[in-house]
């Protein structure tokens, strides 16, 4: 683990103590409710959140990607919701929920710091020298405009790689976000058990820089100060509520996304994603999944990706790993990111398996950094599921992906039968922390470059 970093305190808090606190019930800052009051305004509150729920119930398109309903929705949530509310169907007066009784259970409170920490660095300006230095200068930009990116320093192009804000040299300013602040909530049913089948849903909130002159160093202090902390103390969950309201609550608050996943509305483990605009959560493209078609053996779509892959090859291990917008199949030009993605529920271990063209490292890194490839086979994750839905009073089961022991996880490589890939996300996670402490140390950071360059284009 890095120095001194307490990661149950500081990285990932699943104390039961303090996610069963008053803060987590409603109207409380960690409650789902409050959160919902705060991006929408309590009067919008239960017309934004019913309309996010129907979306299950009916055909959704996005990024012309056409989801099919999951109806299992209404009887799991929404016919208990509106039981507790005491609300009669109406045609004549539709249900606004009542956020006192969302039916949601604070799972984490997670600081993704690490995020940011490439930005930092600046590893892609490392990439970039290394290249130059091999006389390939040409090549890299090359390749980086094939995923719709732009070169260092230029604007980018919509949907690309350049969309990151990565400096050309330390002396830069750093991003305008410092990585981001997670809340995990898990469903519950009418007993407040966790709900058959799980549906967890994830608060992503940026950890924006203010107009005035906060840093990433800024946020990692006020992280590592939980650290000295006892859990038990009065003293841990005020001071977490005070950090969490920097970014959940006022004027810089800014949720960068809404994330879904659950087997419990349908076949199979369905995630999908949204964005809040104007009041309203609306259906969006995952990050860095394609869409279900792109996986079909034999596809265009699969053939099509697999010679992406295989292009970019260099660039890929190199630590970008960034999708193109759209592909272009014999027939037509396909868009890439999906609307939905879905982990079979007979294929626990999935994972993304290319033609054999692609190399063995591209495709795990490439699978990696999906939403199903993340959940599945490329961890070793049970059940499709980081974080556990708990019951009240007990603690969220972790996967070992996100073991705090400092033990690395060893998972089978879906490619080379008897070979272990290695992970030790926690531990790094935490040297991360560390040293987003004392930027300034470049010797500090420079010794995380071959860790911070796998995670160029982590989301997940």
């Amino acid at each position: 683990m890095g120095k001194d970093i307490r990661p149950e305190r500081e990285l990932l808090i699943t104390a039961p103590a303090i996610l069963d606190s008053p803060a987590a019930q409603y109207p409380g800052a960690w409650s789902f409710g409050g959160l919902l009051d705060e991006l929408v305004g309590p009067e919008a509150a239960g017309t934004c959140v019913r309309q996010w729920l129907e979306s299950w119930n009916g055909k959704q398109k996005v990024n012309s990607q056409e989801m099919a309903p999951r109806y299992g929705i209404y009887n799991k949530v929404i016919q208990p919701w509106q039981k507790l509310d005491g609300y009669q169907p109406d045609p004549a007066k539709p249900w606004v929920p009542q956020m006192k009784h969302a039916p949601f259970r604070l799972l984490a409170i997670v600081n993704r710091m690490d995020l940011c920490a490439p930005a930092v660095a600046g590893s892609l300006n490392e990439v970039e020298e290394i290249w130059r230095m091999r006389g390939q200068e040409k090549e890299f930009f090359k390749l980086l405009g094939n995923t719709g990116g732009s070169s260092v320093g230029t604007p980018a192009r919509s949907g690309g790689y350049g969309s990151f804000c990565f400096p050309i040299n330390p002396n830069q300013p750093e991003p305008n976000v410092a990585g981001e602040g997670r809340l995990v909530f898990g469903a519950v049913d009418e007993k407040g058990a966790p709900l058959p089948g799980d549906w967890t849903v994830i608060f992503e909130y940026n950890l924006a820089r203010s107009s005035s002159d906060a840093t990433a160093r800024d946020w990692a202090k006020a992280w590592h100060s939980l650290g000295s902390l006892e859990l038990t103390d009065p003293a841990f969950p005020a001071a977490l509520e005070k950090l969490t309201r920097a970014f959940t609550h006022g004027a810089t608050a800014s949720l960068a996304q809404l994330r879904s996943s659950e087997a419990a509305f349908g076949e199979g483990r369905e995630f999908r994603q949204f964005e809040l605009s104007n009041g309203t959560f609306s259906p969006a493209a995952l990050t860095q999944t394609p869409a279900p078609a792109f996986g079909l053996k034999h596809s265009p779509e699969q053939r099509a990706l697999s010679q992406f892959l295989h292009e970019q090859d260099p660039l890929i291990r190199s630590g970008i790993n960034r999708l193109p917008t759209s592909l272009q199949t014999r027939k037509a030009s396909v868009a890439v990111l999906g609307g939905s993605a879905i982990i079979p529920s007979n294929e626990p271990d999935f994972y993304w398996d290319m033609t054999q063209q692609v190399s063995r490292e591209a495709r795990h890194l490439f699978s990696l950094n999906t939403c199903t490839g993340c959940h599945a086979g490329e961890t070793g994750c049970a059940q499709g599921l980081h974080i556990h839905p708990r019951a009240e009073g007990a603690e969220a089961v972790l996967s070992s992906f996100l073991r705090e022991d400092g033990q690395p996880l060893r998972v089978n490589d879906p490619d080379v039968k008897g070979s272990k890939i290695e992970y030790k996300e926690m531990s790094d996670r935490a040297a991360i922390l560390a040293a987003l402490l004392e930027p300034s140390d470049r010797s500090t950071i420079n010794a995380l470059h071959p860790i911070l360059r796998t995670r160029l284009s982590r989301a997940h």
